[in-house]
């Protein structure tokens, strides 16, 4: 176990070189792009966060991300050696020397977060060990030794048997399964690469997927035997791995080190044979993350997608989403949180579809009790661009609509919010507008 100043230099120690190393970071812009024959689908890319200090072909530039139930972000850095914490999910974030946490002699890598108990915890690699860190200090709280290497995932929350609560993360020729109540690290299988980049769990707890290099593997979680060797392709160095859900179910989305995005199908699924090159045109692409906030980030989980230099957030066509998220943070505004009629609610936004929009959009919010309420959609400056409920409007669940017009007519493409406001309360979340 390794803790201590001799381990990890604090955020005030360090805040005036993290600003000096940010100061440096330049502003090439990793333009990753939706490809031609996909643009009409409803993907949308946008920068979740820039500024990343890192500026060469070769770097890794974040790769870590976790979440926090206050909606902070985490993530790591490994080129820097630092660990960040964004204060929003909200996209066109540029990270500065007050996003700074912790610096670390062994960087962090891969890194989630799982409840325990009731409480939050947060784990994280550093390339050779399995770590518990505290994520307001960075200070690093216990350790495993050798269980660790690259990519992370937990066995997805509510699931029952002997993986349930456990977190999976790979080694050199060995996927570990760690135990985080009893601090215990077993071999779950020996594999053919020498490092497991991403790790992806299917919904029902019955897949684990892994890249590494230009293969992607698919392995049945109660014999550990190989199920499926997806599409190869030499030289793009397949690193991080999410699974589609929703509409998307039957997809897998792996993001690749010379700055593409590909779309696979999964062998009995509906897109069974698809090899389909969704985005390209950025920098290198490492570990990915299912965003599971959606007050902030849209109606559907969306894909956080790492760069050399920053972080972008795909958002998904309506009825669509991604994951399941790399966490037990359950996604809220998903299919399944729709409220029946009658449902008694706290005062919130449950849903917007679809999202991203083309023409028109249906909001489903729900108040706590009978009050004065508003509902509007604001661009990015903050202007009022439409007025979708107001008044005062008994307890339960509400729908309204969208569609897409502004006082000067119709809104043009782009990312706005739609805002709920009743009895104190404030709620918002992104939508995106296509045309």
């Amino acid at each position: 176990m390794r803790i201590g100043p001799s381990r990890i230099q604090r955020r005030l120690g360090q805040a005036a070189a993290a600003g000096l190393l940010l100061a440096l970071a330049t502003t090439a812009h990793a333009a990753l792009t939706i490809t031609a024959p996909n643009a009409g689908r409803g993907f949308v890319i946008t920068d979740f966060v820039t500024g990343m200090p890192n500026t060469g072909p070769g770097s890794q530039g974040p790769i870590g991300v976790a979440f926090r139930p206050d909606h902070h972000v985490l993530l790591t850095d490994p080129d820097a050696g630092n660990l960040y914490q964004l204060p929003s999910h909200a996209d066109g974030q540029v990270l500065s020397a007050l996003d700074f946490v912790a610096s670390y002699t062994a960087p962090l890598w891969g890194l989630v977060q799982v409840q325990i108990g009731g409480a939050w915890h947060y784990f994280a690699s550093d390339f050779g060990n399995f770590v518990e860190i505290d994520p307001s200090t960075g200070a690093e709280l216990r350790s495993i030794p050798g269980a660790a290497t690259l990519g992370m995932a937990p066995y997805p929350a509510g699931l029952s048997g002997p993986h349930a609560g456990h977190i999976f993360t790979g080694g050199t020729f060995i996927v570990w399964e760690v135990d985080p109540v009893a601090w215990t690290a077993t071999p779950f299988m020996i594999q053919t690469e020498a490092n497991t980049d991403g790790l992806a769990i299917s919904p029902d707890g019955t897949r684990l997927y892994t890249v590494h290099s230009d293969s992607i593997f698919a392995w049945d979680m109660a014999t550990t035997g190989m199920t499926w060797v997806g599409p190869t392709h030499p030289g793009e160095g397949y690193d991080g791995i999410a699974l589609g859900v929703g509409s998307l179910a039957g997809y897998v989305y792996v993001n690749c080190n010379n700055g593409d995005l590909w779309e696979f199908g999964l062998p009995g699924g509906p897109h069974a044979g698809v090899d389909n090159l969704l985005a390209t045109g950025g920098t290198r692409g490492d570990f990915i993350a299912a965003d599971p906030d959606v007050q902030s980030g849209g109606s559907y989980p969306s894909l956080l997608l790492t760069q050399t230099d920053r972080i972008v957030r795909i958002d998904p066509p309506g009825g669509g989403w991604f994951g399941p998220p790399t966490s037990s943070l359950q996604p809220v505004g998903s299919a399944a949180a729709v409220l029946a009629p009658g449902t008694p609610a706290a005062t919130r936004l449950v849903s917007i579809a679809p999202n991203p929009a083309f023409s028109s959009a249906r909001v489903e919010f729900a108040l706590a009790q009978e009050s004065r309420a508003s509902l509007a959609v604001f661009d990015l400056q903050g202007r009022r661009v439409a007025t979708l409920a107001g008044g005062v409007l008994e307890a339960g669940p509400h729908i309204a609509t969208w569609d897409g017009a502004s006082p000067r007519g119709p809104a043009p493409a782009g990312v706005y919010f739609v805002r709920l406001e009743a009895a104190g309360r404030s709620d918002a979340r992104r939508i995106v507008l296509t045309r």
